[in-house]
């Protein structure tokens, strides 16, 4: 859920900023190419949140109202992660024509 959250608050800033996001007609059976484009740049743009990961180097919520020290490496690790899934979906993208080798993404 926070990544469609996050998505929602892409496009608002986009179109806040005037630059133009493009409609997609998407559904669950019908999920193919980035979650946002816009035009005016010609960008498509895939948004995602890294997850929390498993295992001996899975990060925790913070305790709230308390002080804490970030763990650099895991965090590190899960945005390392969320990259590399990102990047083999853009590889996919192009692939497939849903965005053209070399379109800004």
């Amino acid at each position: 859920m926070p990544t469609v959250f996050l998505e929602l608050y892409l496009a608002h800033t986009l179109n806040s900023s005037g630059i133009s996001v493009q409609p997609q007609a998407r559904t669950r059976q019908n999920q193919k190419g980035p979650a946002l484009f816009t035009a005016n740049p010609d960008v498509g743009i895939e948004a995602t949140v890294p997850g929390l990961g498993t295992g001996e180097d899975a990060m925790e919520y913070p305790p709230m109202g308390e002080a804490y020290d970030v763990p650099v490496d895991s965090f590190i690790l899960r945005l390392r992660s969320a990259f590399e899934t990102k990047a083999r979906a853009m590889m996919k993208y192009i692939q497939t024509g849903s965005i053209q080798p070399g379109q800004a993404t």
